[in-house]
């Protein structure tokens, strides 16, 4: 037992085992402003109660320039696979729309071009 201990970085106090928790980098340093879509975006979750139903979570990823909504997320527990559900979501949303984008400004220089021409 010691040596899975050791190799997972458990250690017991008070006759119970806790795992040590890796704290991520501050990247926004409390700063909550963007200056431009998708430079930066945040998650909030939210506990879901309606009587006479089970408790539900709601993870929203939001874009920090607008404040809007990107994608949402609705699990039955409140970790880690709800928040990275919602992550997934906002970057296949943001890819398809930046592909979007730039297949309209492709038709767009093309109309441009054969009008000229």
């Amino acid at each position: 037992m010691a040596s899975v201990r050791k190799s997972l970085d458990i250690r017991s106090q008070n006759s119970s085992i806790q795992l040590l928790k890796k704290t991520a980098e501050n990247k926004l340093k409390r700063d909550f402003n963007a200056s431009k879509p998708n430079e930066k975006w945040c998650t909030d979750i939210t506990e879901v109660v309606v009587p006479g139903l089970l408790k539900a979570y709601l993870c929203t990823v939001f874009d920090l320039y607008d404040r809007y909504p990107v994608v949402y997320a609705i699990g039955k527990h409140n970790d880690t696979d709800l928040v990275q559900s919602a992550y997934d979501q906002a970057v296949k949303t943001y890819l398809m729309l930046s592909r979007s984008f730039i297949a309209i400004a492709v038709f767009n220089l093309l109309v441009l071009l054969f009008r000229i021409s």
